[in-house]
């Protein structure tokens, strides 16, 4: 048996509440299976605002705060940067296999386009609570609705909406497929993914596989 879990990319310490049935489920899989290595993903600066920085003798950079930085993911204090990575860890730590649905690669691909991330932008500058509603969908368990507010997000421009969410799922239901043929994998993808035509429930169910919500 294996599992897909819907993750949001956010920090909130909320979201990290989860149930023993969750874990019961991670350690009953031989694979754990994410979109990307995050942890690898070292070139990529989230941090947002001023950042205070100091140089040691040796001229080294350090920060001078003691607070947690801004990130794109929130801020909160000791928390991994979202839910994703955090699974990423907890697996090293436990020594458990991780695979990955796509190449880092081919997610760094997606924000290369400057259209693209202006794009985004624009549309969560329009909506300045669609972070609370973001957050209020994933704690009811509301795929389609994450799914639409999504969509909703790239109104005006479909063609990335489309690179974004419905061809990624495309390639992660093939790479998943693949792995859950060799060994039971706990699949941790955000939940937008889930949800709608091609989602990834629907694409597992055209490859023969039996799904069914826990």
């Amino acid at each position: 048996m294996s599992y897909i879990f819907g993750s949001i990319h956010r920090n909130n310490k909320i979201l990290f509440s989860f149930p023993d049935s969750l874990y019961h489920a991670l350690y009953s899989s031989e694979t754990l299976a994410i979109e990307a290595d995050l942890l690898s993903m070292t070139e990529i600066d989230i941090r947002r605002g001023k950042i205070p920085h100091k140089f040691n003798k040796g001229g080294g950079i350090y920060s001078s705060s003691n607070k947690a930085s801004k990130t794109a993911y929130g801020d909160e204090d000791g928390m991994p940067q979202f839910i994703d990575a955090y699974f990423q860890e907890y697996a090293n730590n436990i020594g458990m296999n991780v695979k990955f649905l796509e190449t880092v690669e081919e997610q760094l691909s997606l924000f290369s386009d400057l259209s693209f991330n202006f794009s985004l932008k624009g549309a969560w500058e329009k909506d300045p609570d669609i972070e609370k509603k973001m957050k209020s969908l994933y704690l009811k368990g509301d795929s389609d609705g994450l799914y639409i507010l999504t969509k909703n997000s790239f109104r005006y421009n479909q063609d990335y909406f489309e690179d974004f969410i419905p061809n990624r799922n495309k390639r992660m239901a093939d790479s998943l497929e693949l792995f859950m043929n060799k060994s039971s994998v706990f699949c941790v993808v955000g939940a937008a993914h889930l949800a709608g035509k091609n989602g990834l429930i629907d694409l597992m169910r055209k490859k023969n596989f039996k799904v069914r919500r826990v």
